[in-house]
């Protein structure tokens, strides 16, 4: 009789401890299931807010480069001097077409467009030339601010859409004059005001006119551009 009730005891305490340890595991678990759920939530949180613009891109934001991105014409107008202009909007500017994009990202940003803004532009970058075809994906259509094509696909290299009057404010029009420093093709242009350096008369700069895609004018109108004293715009695309 004292073993059988010895027996029962044990086993009783076996129970109580399993039981004891089953609920420590359960809150333990629970205890790292908030964890990660806190965690991880904040962390998401902190991700999707740490992302700007991201999802705001349209339909390339976040794609990985594969889908449509976005393009548009400055309403700003700038001289030739980019490196300068760009320099001051972004001190870690080195080279004029760095100073063209910092000029487009700006634009984009103070528009609250979100993504990654480079200019439709060629110029030095150190030791060698850059052409503006050599800047952008191969893979993807370019749309308007309202949405609309006005690049069919692949690089900017050829007759823009009708669309690409728009500027970033939204403003409709035609013929302004934009800095690009490229012909039609993407190839870089002789006339780069100095590299984009120099916002003096005396030096030239090629340029396109927004809005007139006939003939390449887009992209180079007159064989050696306009003074360096400007104003002019920028195209910009997303990255």
């Amino acid at each position: 009789m004292k073993t059988w009730t010895w027996s029962i005891k044990v086993a009783a305490s076996a129970l109580v401890a399993l039981a004891a340890a089953c609920s420590g595991g359960t809150a333990d678990t629970r205890s790292d299931a908030g964890g990660a759920g806190g965690g991880g939530g904040g962390g998401d949180a902190g991700s999707s807010s740490g992302d700007g613009g991201a999802p705001s891109d349209g339909g390339g934001g976040g794609d990985g480069g594969a889908g449509d991105k976005r393009a548009f014409v400055t309403s700003a107008q700038f001289t030739g001097d980019l490196l300068s202009l760009g320099k001051a909007v972004d001190p870690t500017v080195t080279t004029g077409i760095a100073g063209a994009d910092a000029l487009c990202q700006a634009a984009a940003n103070t528009r609250g467009l979100g993504g990654t803004w480079r200019a439709w532009i060629s110029g030095n970058d150190g030791a060698k030339v850059v052409n503006a075809k050599d800047r952008f994906d191969t893979a993807r259509a370019y749309l308007d601010l309202d949405g609309k094509k006005a690049w069919e696909g692949g690089r900017p290299t050829t007759t823009p859409l009708p669309g690409l009057v728009q500027d970033d404010k939204k403003l409709y029009g035609s013929g302004a004059r934009v800095w690009t420093g490229t012909e039609e093709t993407g190839e870089a242009l002789a006339n780069r005001c100095l590299e984009w350096s120099t916002p003096a008369k005396t030096e030239r700069g090629n340029n396109g006119l927004a809005g007139t895609g006939a003939g390449g004018s887009w992209a180079r109108n007159t064989t050696d551009g306009i003074a360096c004293d400007g104003p002019a715009h920028l195209y910009c695309f997303e990255m």
